[in-house]
C-alpha cells in the first residue's frame, strides 16, 4: 500500500517547507558567487595594471607627456587647453583610465571592513597617483568637489554621478593622503 498524504509529518506536507528550503539553497548560492565574484575583481586588478604597463611600452611618448605635467602647480589642464587638442584627448582618457581603476580597486577591496596589508598598498598606489594634476583634476570634477578653505566640500550636482557616494565620502575622508604635490616620479 501506497503512503498517504495523512501519513507524511505535517512539517514536509506543508509547502511553505519547500519554500524555505529553496530559500536556504538560493542564499547559499547567492552568498558563494559574491565571494567568487570578489576573487575574480582582485584578479582583474591585476590584470588591468599588467595590461597599462603593455600600453605604457608601446606609448612610451604618451606617457612622457603625462609624467610631464606632473609638475603643473594647479589642476587646471582641462580646463585651459583645447578639447580638439589631440594631447588633452589622450591625457583627459589616461586621467579617466586612472580614476576608473580606482573605482574598481575601491569596489575590490575598499568596501572591506577590515583593513589589512593589500588594502593598504592599494591606497598608497591610489593616492600617489591621485596627487598628480591631471588625474586631480578630473577626480575632483567628476566627484563633484571644491577644495574650500584647503579641504574638500562636495558641491550639489545637476544629475548622478559617475562614482558612488561611498568613494566619494572615501575620497573626502582621506583627501590627507593625496592632497599636495605630484612626485616627478610617481609612477
Amino acid at each position: 500500500m501506497c503512503p498517504t498524504v495523512a501519513d507524511t509529518p505535517a512539517l514536509i506536507a506543508n509547502p511553505a517547507t519547500y519554500s524555505a528550503i529553496a530559500a536556504a539553497i538560493s542564499a547559499a548560492a547567492a552568498f558563494s558567487s559574491y565571494w567568487i565574484n570578489r576573487s575574480s575583481l582582485a584578479s582583474k586588478l591585476t590584470d588591468r595594471l599588467y595590461d597599462f604597463d603593455k600600453w605604457i611600452l608601446g606609448n612610451p611618448c604618451e606617457f612622457k607627456k603625462f609624467i610631464a605635467q606632473a609638475t603643473r602647480e594647479k589642476a587646471d589642464y582641462f580646463a585651459a587647453s583645447a578639447p580638439e587638442d589631440e594631447d588633452h584627448i589622450r591625457l583627459k582618457a589616461l586621467a579617466y583610465y586612472y580614476l576608473n581603476l580606482f573605482d574598481e580597486i575601491f569596489e575590490a577591496y575598499g568596501r572591506r571592513r577590515a583593513a589589512n596589508d593589500t588594502w593598504k598598498a592599494w591606497q598608497h598606489y591610489m593616492f600617489e597617483r591621485m596627487k598628480h594634476p591631471l588625474v586631480k583634476e578630473m577626480l575632483l570634477k567628476e566627484c563633484h568637489l571644491l577644495i574650500q578653505d584647503g579641504r574638500p566640500i562636495q558641491v550639489h550636482s545637476d544629475g548622478a554621478g559617475v562614482f558612488s557616494a561611498r568613494f566619494v565620502e572615501f575620497l573626502v575622508k582621506n583627501y590627507d593622503n593625496w592632497k599636495g604635490p605630484c612626485s616627478p616620479r610617481f609612477w
